[in-house]
């Protein structure tokens, strides 16, 4: 531990920072996130090569030796202010950590398959980024649409797999008819199933309003039942990228 303090008044400066970081503004301004979840934090701890700052617990809270054995501060929270910081209600401490610098995004990347994901919900696009991670993506585009990555929501529904890509913040969903290679998940679309996969393209992934009707991109479909509209998008991009993996290179 480097230092501990003890925090029991809502205007103090350490504390409104804290609660800053549950905006994605906060977490932009800052460059630091919050990791929720005992499991998660523990995790990050041993394995992450990401700097932990602060640990953040409330009294009688069980500190596990790992998290004490680290180079980072400890706060201590008054009960009431921990319990307005918690916003899963998990009752386990806190971690705060440096979020990683989204650079922007460049065209000539040479990822052989790169994913756009223009995902405003941190929900959706938590479990997007979860999904790439576990089909052997490593580079994301996310557009200006999309959420901060590292927003603690993101980091709970990715399980900590955002720390582990790499993610770039790219032009508006509206602006992509330069990028070459670019195939778009649409219902109207070639079905995925029949699609011969190039060596190298770039899958965009829209939200639930769809994609712009003028965007100059190939257009891939997910056969699904007539009577449901459409998939939601984290799942439409995790069947996709199963496809992708099945079928490999033709």
């Amino acid at each position: 531990m480097k230092n501990t303090y003890f925090i029991s008044s809502d205007k103090n400066k350490v504390y409104q920072s804290l609660l800053a970081l549950l905006t994605p503004r906060g977490v932009k301004k800052q460059e630091k996130c919050l990791i929720f979840g005992e499991t998660l934090v523990q995790e990050f701890l041993k394995n992450s090569k990401h700097k932990a700052l602060q640990l953040i617990h409330t009294e009688n809270q069980f500190l596990n030796i790992e998290a004490l054995s680290q180079d980072l501060d400890l706060i201590c929270l008054e009960r009431d202010l921990f319990q307005a910081l918690d916003e899963f209600g998990i009752a386990c401490p806190i971690l705060v950590v440096e979020a990683p610098k989204v650079k922007p995004w460049a065209q000539d990347s040479g990822a052989h398959l790169e994913v756009f994901l223009p995902l405003g919900d941190p929900g959706n696009l938590g479990t997007a980024l979860r999904s790439c991670n576990a089909f052997g993506v490593t580079s994301v585009v996310l557009t200006e649409e999309a959420c901060h990555p590292y927003h603690h929501k993101v980091t709970r529904a990715a399980s900590g797999t955002n720390f582990s890509l790499q993610i770039t913040r790219g032009p508006s969903v509206k602006k992509l008819d330069d990028v070459d290679l670019l195939w778009a998940l649409d219902k109207n679309g070639e079905s995925i199933s029949e699609f011969d996969r190039p060596e190298s393209m770039r899958l965009l992934v829209g939200e639930e309003g769809g994609l712009p009707e003028k965007l100059k991109a190939g257009r891939l479909s997910i056969p699904i039942s007539n009577e449901v509209e459409s998939l939601n998008a984290a799942t439409s991009l995790s069947i996709a990228l199963y496809e992708f993996n099945r079928v490999g290179l033709k």
